[in-house]
């Protein structure tokens, strides 16, 4: 467990980007949530993985000016590129949250 807990920090500062630090133990509730059921759990996770592509795509939108002139085309992919950048990083996030849960003492 506690190698487990250790990968999950690890990410954590890893992926520090936000202001404020988050225990992995309070992550991994905000986004599995204290239910554990199969259908619970995945709505969570669909649920975080839709938040994170909103936030990228708010950050695209806030920065879209520096990327100068783009056609529609550029631009959808750029976004694609964004997205499935984020969806390689949540896998990340969801294995080590996975760790947590399946650790004894988590069910």
């Amino acid at each position: 467990m506690e190698d487990r807990l250790s990968t999950v920090e690890a990410l954590s500062r890893a992926g520090a980007g936000s202001r404020t630090q988050e225990s992995p133990v309070a992550v991994r509730e905000k986004f599995l949530g204290r239910g554990h059921t199969p259908d619970a759990v995945r709505e969570r996770r669909e649920a975080a993985l839709r938040e994170m592509h909103d936030v990228a795509r708010a950050e695209l939108a806030r920065r879209r000016g520096r990327l100068g002139n783009l056609t529609p085309e550029q631009q959808q992919g750029v976004e694609t590129l964004l997205i499935s950048t984020v969806n390689r990083l949540s896998e990340t996030l969801i294995a080590a949250m996975e760790l947590l849960e399946a650790a004894p003492g988590n069910g």
